[in-house]
């Protein structure tokens, strides 16, 4: 058998064990939504949670660490779709002079990231609550905001975000720079 064979005969097998464990917490999610008040009430939620935390452990099983990756990267990249798909719809991608397709501009999308993240420095600086979401804090609103826009961008670009996250957070666990004994030698990264 060759790697490319071993390669695909993996892919349809995390494939269809993260569409399974999906299937079962949409199943799941749909009873809960379909269930009476009172079945409601009888669901307990810290069982759900010990089930997601036991899978989230399984996977982190070296046999199984490729499986959660694919599914933590298609988990982002849902998420981003939806995101675009909702800005969309909401006219963010239509001249609003003349109903048509607009093409955005990309430095200007980072902008607005950007423009988030300062808001969400303002909000850190002078302990402020969201004014549209009065329960949270300003500073987790505004960071949801700049993940929201860098999720739109991603998908409009056709990036596989949740692929280059996984990566990159990968990548970063061997770097010399990011290890603490290196961090602490003089010239070593401090923030």
């Amino acid at each position: 058998m060759t790697e490319k064979n071993r390669e695909e005969i993996f892919n349809k097998l995390a494939d269809e064990a993260a569409a399974e464990h999906l299937q079962g917490l949409e199943r799941r999610q749909a009873d809960y939504e379909a269930s009476d008040e009172d079945k409601k009430n009888q669901l307990d939620e810290a069982n759900l949670n010990a089930e997601v935390s036991e899978f989230l452990t399984e996977m982190e099983d070296p046999a199984n660490k490729r499986i959660a990756d694919k599914l933590k990267a298609e988990t982002v990249n849902l998420i981003a779709d939806e995101i675009h798909e909702a800005c969309r719809k909401a006219g963010w991608y239509t001249n609003l002079d003349t109903g048509e397709w607009l093409e955005r501009n990309i430095g200007e999308m980072l902008a607005l990231v950007h423009s988030e993240i300062s808001e969400a420095l303002e909000g850190h600086r002078k302990n402020l609550q969201d004014a549209h979401l009065p329960h949270r804090k300003n500073v987790e609103v505004e960071l949801a905001d700049a993940v929201i826009r860098i999720c739109d961008l991603a998908a409009y670009l056709q990036l596989d975000l949740g692929g280059a996250m996984v990566e990159k957070f990968a990548y970063n666990q061997t770097r010399a720079d990011h290890k603490l004994e290196n961090r602490k030698q003089p010239g070593g990264k401090k923030i």
